[in-house]
């Protein structure tokens, strides 16, 4: 019974740590990429910036026009499904959501002090380099897959 005990603790501890261990490489992922596309922020326009933010398996994206908060977009990305590249997006890619459903997008603007949820697009865009958008789209179809195995 002892020895059985023992057993299941171990491989207790051992489930914890690879998941632990799965998510702690997930948030390194992400924070590089937060990163990437927060490094970009302004660089287009000076007057419009933006700030990505990354926790268990969230995005939280701040958008700014001359400093005052104007879009609010958040995603789970274990609701995510297919991340690409595409043409029509010069400085960013695109983020799909599983069933292309637009409800596992949430989105809010604000305008005039007012704010306002957005339900057409069925897909977020995330700000990044040009010249990084592939390996960006890499970083974050592996970061959703990770999401939707935890």
């Amino acid at each position: 019974m002892i020895i059985r005990t023992i057993v299941i603790s171990l491989l207790l501890m051992m489930t914890l740590t690879f998941v632990f261990a799965q998510s702690t490489d997930n948030e390194v992922l992400m924070n590089e990429l937060c990163q990437l596309s927060n490094d970009y922020s302004g660089v287009l326009n000076p007057r419009q910036t933006w700030r990505m933010s990354y926790e268990n398996c969230h995005i939280t994206d701040q958008y700014y026009f001359d400093d005052e908060l104007t879009l609010v977009v958040k995603i789970n990305l274990a609701s995510m499904d297919t991340v690409r590249v595409e043409k029509r997006f010069m400085n960013s890619i695109a983020v799909y959501p599983k069933g292309n459903n637009p409800e596992y997008i949430d989105a809010t603007r604000y305008e005039n002090g007012t704010s306002k949820k957005i339900t057409d697009g069925v897909y977020y865009n995330l700000m990044i380099v040009p010249d990084l958008k592939e390996k960006a789209r890499a970083m974050m179809q592996q970061a959703i897959e990770k999401c939707k195995g935890m």
